[in-house]
């Protein structure tokens, strides 16, 4: 295992992660990872995509079964606008946590013809909620969501999430 472009040895690069942890308690470290791929820069877009893909899966899942009750409660909402609203909350979120989402370092282990790749950023806590924040506003307006039920998604957004 080494670490990808760079002059940083495996060991500083760890130092330098686990320091980016500490600094700050809303810093979290969150992973990305591919396998079989050939190229190192396609490898690393998919990790990237990996990490996005699955924070957004997280964010949105933790909101749906609210957002459902919400709507489903006040009986005029059609199960196709929940869908489109769930759909473009996820699609927003993982473009706003893109923003947010530090590059810290990647591993890379050569299997022969293919490479597994797994980067770990460090995703802030604190503007993630900022970011998933955005996604649902964003979201509420290419949507027909009603402003009573956006107000109490809202609420429930600004709670936040753990991130696993």
């Amino acid at each position: 295992m080494a670490t990808w472009a760079s002059s940083r040895t495996v060991q500083v690069a760890l130092l330098e992660h686990y320091a980016a942890l500490a600094e700050d308690a809303n810093n979290v470290e969150f992973v990305g990872e591919v396998s079989q791929c050939q190229s190192i820069n396609v490898c690393r877009q998919f990790a990237l995509n990996n990490a996005l893909n699955r924070y957004a899966t997280l964010a949105g899942g933790h909101v749906k079964g609210r957002i459902e009750s919400i709507m489903r409660a006040d009986a005029t909402t059609p199960q196709v606008e929940m869908d489109k609203f769930i759909a473009a909350y996820e699609n927003l979120v993982q473009a706003e946590v893109g923003n947010v989402l530090t590059e810290s370092y990647s591993i890379v282990r050569n299997n022969g013809t293919t490479n597994e790749y797994k980067t770990f950023f460090i995703l802030n806590e604190e503007k993630a909620g900022a970011a998933r924040i955005r996604a649902m506003e964003r979201s509420m307006l290419e949507t027909r969501i009603a402003v009573r039920e956006a107000e109490e998604i809202s609420r429930f957004v600004n709670e936040g999430f753990k991130v696993d």
